[in-house]
């Protein structure tokens, strides 16, 4: 009967099954990315402990607060701008009336689902657009610290007269913020063009009888947009200006040549005329007919950009300057010579005079090498005859490494030696020195020693140096070494420390940091750790514990976490690691300096200094620009 529900039919289904099955849904996503994420999580933490070990929390803090607020603040300035003119977009969809044919299928569909979740679809579009935009933005993290606290050099450069400073601090982080503005309004056009195709605002040629049409308010609204594509072009050529004095193109001298002022930067400042020019056009366009005025502007943009930018600079380059060779590039290997005297303080910075004296000795007769001055200048040059090297470092090594390296046990072996001055002589004059730093050699062991124990829990350090000057050699012709052997001894009366020798129990000899140690260990666990052995055998060890500092106190969740890390459960497992072990990671002393201080740039090799209380690590930082 009309009217009358089915009996089997209920009238109201309840809804909470398919609310629960939706929230048991999004828990059991939810449980999936925290386990597929809790190494990212432990790797994140114990970096963390690892900065505040070493008494640095605020370079972990300061960084990572530099990258999310970088992130953040692109990410968000996209979101913003998308979902602006993704908003406008739906504003100026056309009414459905216009929309009766059946060729644009697929439109209609869209038509349909958008009105029900058009809020949602906007902002799952804006969000995924600004985190595309935003995902390269953290790696310009120092380049915007420059930025933020840059200053004037008080020097300018001779082409622009702009400030040194400005090439340092602020011309990086522009560059990278006009070519981001580029892209994602360039990305934001593209997304709006897909949005008003599906909205209907576009139509193809078989929907619209022949011919694609674009609307009215949906031409303004693209039109704007790539008006302001066209304008942030211009801002990168601008820049790219600047960019010249780093070319590299010159054969003769580096920074801006004779091609790069004379062809170059005239194209880039007839670029920026172009794309000024076709922003004027694209926005005339919001009020004209047609697309004849924007495309007669990209036209000429891509041809002067590819010939003039391009294509006749290179052949200008490769045809006339590199066979006239110093003809044309004098003025500008003029200014090299002249900047890199200012840089070195040659030349007096009001005056501009040169500060360096030049002085012409005579070789005859009555020079100051003839006559009775000889004898002085021998007495003078005699300190650096004889401190003339006997041993290479390079040559030297097999022998080093054969008294006081893996010739003493076979699980130790030396680092790259290095040469430095001490006042190893009777007299404390300061002569070259010879050293190479003990450290482990674990591949050297039996296979049986091995063992997971050994690696982490009782080979913990290495043990000593091999040290000798490097203009003495003993009787039988080998390097005289005075600290050395196993226990480390000196030689009295010339050691480094000016006659005392050294205490082989001094902890500070026992090297837990080094050259080359790519794995953790567990200092003060119940297990006592090895300091050297009477041979090759397991049998000499240490049971005081480690109080140098730089490691991280473990207890449960900080040993799951790190056995997260390294993929290594015996950490979690382990009967012998306690309240009191502390794990030492990122040993290796290059790394150690430069998560420290990632803004400096390293020198290659750490220099060991040895005193009479154990070993210092010296590594020479640099701040740098190209």
């Amino acid at each position: 009967m009309k009217g009358v529900a089915d009996e089997t039919t209920p009238l109201f289904q309840s809804t909470k099954p398919r609310r629960l099955r939706t929230a048991l849904f999004v828990l059991l996503g939810l449980l999936f990315v925290l386990f597929s994420s809790l190494r990212a999580i432990a790797t994140f933490w114990t970096d963390y402990l690892w900065f505040d070990s070493v008494n640095f929390p605020s370079v972990w803090t300061g960084v990572l607060g530099t990258k999310a607020g970088l992130f953040g603040a692109f990410a968000l300035a996209a979101f913003v701008l998308t979902w602006i003119n993704l908003y406008v977009a739906d504003r100026l969809r056309p009414p459905d009336l216009l929309f009766n044919d059946s060729t644009d299928e697929m439109v209609q569909r869209f038509r349909t689902m958008s009105k029900r979740r058009t809020f949602l679809a906007r902002t799952g579009a804006a969000s995924l657009v600004a985190l595309f935009a935003a995902i390269g933005v953290s790696g310009q993290w120092q380049n915007w610290i420059l930025f933020r606290n840059g200053a004037n050099f008080g020097t300018n450069d001779a082409q622009f007269g702009r400030d040194v400073g400005f090439y340092i601090f602020q011309l990086p982080f522009l560059t990278y913020v006009a070519s981001w503005i580029f892209l994602t309004l360039l990305t934001v056009t593209l997304s709006v063009a897909a949005v008003h195709y599906f909205n209907g605002g576009i139509r193809s040629a078989a929907a619209a009888g022949g011919g694609a049409r674009i609307s009215r308010q949906v031409k303004m609204h693209v039109s704007l947009l790539l008006g302001f594509v066209a304008l942030a072009r211009a801002l990168q050529y601008w820049l790219q200006r600047f960019e010249l004095l780093y070319s590299t193109r010159g054969e003769i001298a580096g920074g801006a040549n004779y091609t790069d002022i004379k062809y170059q930067l005239p194209a880039y400042d007839l670029l920026i005329v172009i794309s000024i020019v076709a922003f004027v056009m694209l926005v005339a366009n919001v009020v004209r007919r047609g697309w004849t005025l924007p495309a007669v502007a990209v036209s000429l943009w891509v041809v002067v950009s590819i010939v003039l930018g391009n294509i006749f600079p290179a052949a200008i380059q490769a045809l006339r300057v590199n066979s006239g060779g110093i003809t044309y590039e004098a003025a500008y290997v003029k200014r090299n010579i002249d900047a890199t005297r200012k840089a070195y303080g040659f030349d007096d910075q009001q005056s501009g005079t040169s500060k360096v004296t030049t002085i012409e000795y005579d070789q005859g007769g009555t020079g100051a090498l003839d006559g009775t001055t000889k004898s002085a200048e021998l007495a003078v040059a005699e300190p650096m005859v004889d401190a003339a090297s006997l041993w290479d470092p390079n040559i030297s090594e097999s022998t080093f490494e054969r008294f006081e390296g893996s010739g003493k046990r076979q699980y130790l072996q030396l680092t790259p030696l290095t040469v430095d001055r001490y006042a190893t002589g009777a007299d404390r004059e300061l002569e070259p020195a010879l050293i190479g730093v003990r450290t482990m050699n674990w591949n050297t062991l039996d296979e049986s020693a091995r063992t997971w124990t050994n690696k982490h829990l009782k080979y913990t350090h290495s043990y000593g140096v091999g040290f000798a000057p490097t203009n003495t050699a003993n009787a039988n012709g080998v390097p005289a070494f005075q600290f050395g052997d196993i226990p480390l001894k000196s030689t009295a009366n010339t050691s480094t420390t000016g006659g005392t020798s050294i205490d082989q129990t001094t902890p500070e000899f026992r090297v837990y940091f080094s050259q080359g140690l790519d794995q953790f260990v567990v200092a003060n666990s119940a297990l006592a750790e090895i300091d050297y052995t009477n041979s090759n055998e397991l049998a000499n060890t240490r049971v005081d514990s480690y109080t140098g500092g730089g490691g991280v106190n473990l207890n449960f969740w900080r040993k799951a976490a790190y056995a997260l890390r390294f993929g290594d459960r015996n950490l979690l497992l382990s009967t012998n690691i306690d309240k009191n072990s502390e794990i030492l990671t990122d040993r290796d002393i290059e790394t150690r300096v430069k998560k420290v201080a990632p803004f400096l740039q390293w020198d290659h090799k750490a220099v060991p200094v040895v005193t009479s209380t154990g070993i210092t690590w010296v590594l020479d930082g640099y701040t740098t620009s190209r």
